[in-house]
């Protein structure tokens, strides 16, 4: 019997998996914990790695004791380079020395909990944006995860900012009236759009907690306005997985999907919209699969390291 460790750690919540692996290489989940988020380049490395102790800690607490940590893979957003990596490694190598650890992106962890050959497209909605490819060859490529700056294009932060910009173009008459005015007051807790302005540059109020406001957007959805910030993400996701067809064809004769996040999986018009525009693109509806929780995806690749993978 080995146990095996597994983390997802996102821009909102960290989620951690503990599970035994029998003789025949079943896995058998025994313990989970959660955190808060563990993006490094949002809160911090140091946070970050509190975060994901904090999680195994209370997977720890919630398993029978008494077995070590054989392996563990976990899933970290922010800590795709090789320098975050090494400077994540380190920082939790105190809590978890005898383990043998292995970084992946959240991409990786959804391919291995959609299909086990790790193969397709990973498309991942979140506070963040992104989308990975891997062929059977072992190509790979990769499109969007340029950061709030520059990208995150479709992701809950791009559907909360777009839509307080409409409350802004309203209220200078600059743009349509719009009934995302009214669920931005009630929100945010105040009385004039212009109140938004200290709302939303105020230092406690960070960027994942005005892409909490995305789900608002969506309760609007027959309002004209926030029906063309939502059919703008669906582009813009669609667009992303196009990216990676791009990169890799002519290797990519098998197209399929796997969606994961809180805007695909917990937004059905959303991932309605994504899902007709790839089959324009050439992915077939039964080619599509959800991923409600990637860090079982996770969980399998702590299965390939323990077995020597």
């Amino acid at each position: 019997m080995q146990r095996i460790l597994g983390v997802d750690g996102g821009g909102t919540k960290t989620v951690a998996l503990l599970a035994d692996l029998d003789a025949e290489g079943k896995i058998h989940v025994v313990g989970e914990g959660s955190a808060g988020p563990a993006n490094p380049h949002a809160i911090g490395f140091d946070a970050a790695a509190q975060a994901v102790l904090a999680a195994v800690a209370a997977a720890r607490a919630a398993a029978p004791s008494g077995m070590p940590i054989d392996a563990a893979c976990l899933t970290l957003a922010g800590v795709a380079r090789e320098g975050d990596r090494q400077r994540m490694e380190a920082l939790l190598l105190n809590q978890l020395a005898s383990v043998r650890l292995h970084f992946v992106h959240d991409g990786w962890a959804t391919l291995a909990a959609a299909w086990a050959d790790c193969t397709g497209i990973a498309l991942i909605a979140g506070t963040g944006s992104f989308a990975f490819g891997r062929t059977r060859s072992g190509r790979s490529a990769r499109s969007g995860g340029w950061g709030y700056l520059l990208g995150d294009e479709g992701s809950a932060y791009d559907v909360a900012r777009s839509a307080l910009r409409a409350v802004a173009r309203a209220a200078d008459r600059r743009g349509p009236p719009t009934a995302l005015t009214a669920a931005a007051l009630d929100f945010f807790g105040i009385a004039a759009p212009q109140q938004l302005i200290e709302r939303v540059y105020d230092r406690a109020m960070d960027r994942r907690q005005i892409a909490v406001f995305a789900p608002r957007v969506f309760e609007q959805a027959t309002d004209p306005v926030a029906k063309a910030i939502i059919e703008q993400a669906a582009d813009e996701l669609s667009d992303l997985v196009v990216g990676v067809i791009n990169q890799l064809e002519p290797e990519t004769d098998e197209r399929r999907v796997a969606l994961s996040g809180g805007m695909l999986v917990g937004q059905p018009a959303l991932q309605e919209r994504v899902a007709s525009r790839l089959e324009h693109a050439g992915v077939p509806r039964d080619h599509l699969a959800v991923v409600n929780r990637p860090v079982h995806g996770a969980l399998a690749l702590a299965r390939t390291l323990a077995q020597g993978g």
